[in-house]
């Protein structure tokens, strides 16, 4: 169990308690930001508060399925944005005059359900890798029968 201290203690047991979101962007470098309106210092980082400027869409949850979360940063800073739109990240586009990011999070089981863009196969690997044998003889050993000997061959 994690302790805490007592000015932690002496918030959690007050009428409201303080939150802030935080959201970090494994971009290159790091960017650490806040939905707050002052900027936060926390586990050794400056997290930049953006304030009213970023929000959720509304979370709604089902048995049957999992749903992702979308969360709008406007107002986002030049240097967050060229970031953004520099990086390698999945589902990117521009959209002129507008400096804002919006982010999906979704569980790792929705990944699971996708279809695979790969497959195992030397086509692939020759497009991934030119001149990579390793998968050359793969269809050939995937439909080899190994005939083993009976455990009598082996008490002779």
């Amino acid at each position: 169990m994690r302790s805490m201290s007592a000015p932690a203690l002496a918030a959690l047991a007050g009428d409201t308690v303080p939150m802030v979101v935080l959201i970090e962007m494994h971009f290159d470098p790091v960017l650490y930001m806040c939905l707050a309106d002052c900027n936060v210092e926390h586990d050794g980082h400056v997290w930049q508060g953006l304030g009213t400027a970023a929000g959720f869409d509304g979370v709604t949850d089902a048995a049957s399925e999992k749903r992702g979360i979308t969360m709008r940063l406007s107002s986002v800073p030049i240097e967050a944005l060229n970031l953004a739109l520099e990086e390698n990240t999945l589902g990117k586009s521009e959209e002129g005059g507008k400096g804002g990011i919006e982010l999906t999070a979704e569980t790792r089981s929705v990944t699971f359900r996708r279809v695979k863009a790969l497959r195992l196969t030397n086509t692939d690997q020759q497009r991934l890798y030119p001149g990579d044998t390793s998968f050359q003889y793969i269809t050939k050993q995937s439909s080899h029968q190994d005939v083993w000997p009976a455990a009598s061959w082996y008490q002779q």
